[in-house]
């Protein structure tokens, strides 16, 4: 059996010894994502509408529904409901402002708290990965699977299920949150500010926060799979 074999059936079999583990891993990700993916969309969403809003106001009263920025015709009531809202350069200043800010301050932390998280218990878990299965790496490479493979088969695990995590959270976010989440406000007085709902946005900034993810833990394994490691490894057996 060549070395890439060995590699990939050990990492199958690791899948399938620790499929509990695989199955746990793989929620967490899908659940992650999808909050991610539902706080960028709505975040991208409200700063979208403001930034076409502030482009405008300089030149007259505005109002926001689902057809986007326009300015205040005759006949037109100056309101603020759960279809449209009226502005004029105060409200904007002293209202939207504030509440854009805020709101941006919000997500922003949840965010990075979130990312700081998950980095931690990436960085925890392939350390502990590393420790557990040091003399089965050793063995690997005592048995002719090169360092890379062996790196391989270990990341074989943690590549499958980040990227189910991914593919499952921005189908659920986009196909159940989002919708859900959406029917509530539109029921409220923010319902103008998140009709520019854009998905790509969220797909791109949740596969780089699993991509952030997969280098923590790639590059602990890069370390423990080093020539050296497992040389000393193998020189037990």
């Amino acid at each position: 059996m060549t070395s890439e074999a060995l590699g990939l059936r050990l990492g199958l079999e690791l899948i399938a010894y620790r499929r509990r583990r695989f199955i746990r891993q793989t929620v967490s990700s899908t659940l992650l994502v999808s909050l991610l993916f539902v706080m960028i969309v709505f975040n991208m969403s409200f700063n979208a509408t403001f930034r076409a809003a502030d482009d405008n106001i300089a030149y007259g009263d505005i109002i926001i529904d689902r057809d986007g920025v326009r300015f205040l015709r005759p006949g037109d009531l100056f309101i603020w409901n759960n279809t449209e809202v009226a502005l004029n350069e105060n409200l904007m200043r002293h209202v939207l402002s504030p509440l854009r800010d805020a709101y941006l301050y919000i997500n922003t932390t949840i965010a990075g708290i979130i990312i700081a998280l998950q980095a931690h218990e990436a960085y925890k878990e392939a350390r502990r990965d590393n420790e557990e299965y040091a003399e089965t790496m050793g063995a690997m490479y005592a048995f002719g699977a090169r360092p890379g493979w062996v790196y391989g088969a270990f990341m074989l695990e943690k590549l499958l299920s980040n990227a189910v995590g991914l593919v499952a959270g921005n189908l659920l976010a986009a196909y159940a949150v989002v919708p859900l989440v959406m029917a509530r406000v539109e029921e409220s007085p923010a319902a103008p500010f998140f009709y520019e709902m854009n998905f790509a946005y969220g797909f791109l900034l949740s596969a780089m926060f699993v991509s952030f993810v997969l280098c923590v833990k790639s590059l602990l394994l890069a370390r423990a799979t080093r020539n050296e490691n497992l040389r000393e490894i193998a020189a037990r057996f």
